[in-house]
This record gives structure tokens, C-alpha cells and sequence, in this order.
């Protein structure tokens, strides 16, 4: 049931890996930069 739902929003969910790859990015270099 689970594959049926993702596939469809394969591309919502590979850009929201994306974001959450960014942010996590981000806050490292904000605490290295601290």
C-alpha cells in the first residue's frame, strides 16, 4: 500500500528530502559559524 502512495509523489517527497538535506546544511554551518 505504501509504494502505491509514494510513487505518485515520488517528486514531492525527493524535494522535500532535498529541503530537509539543505536545512540540516544550513544549521551546521550556523553552529560551526557560532
Amino acid at each position: 500500500m505504501g509504494f502505491a502512495l509514494y510513487v505518485p509523489t515520488s517528486v514531492e517527497v525527493f524535494v522535500q528530502a532535498l529541503i530537509k538535506t539543505i536545512n540540516k546544511i544550513n544549521k551546521n554551518k550556523r553552529v560551526i559559524n557560532i
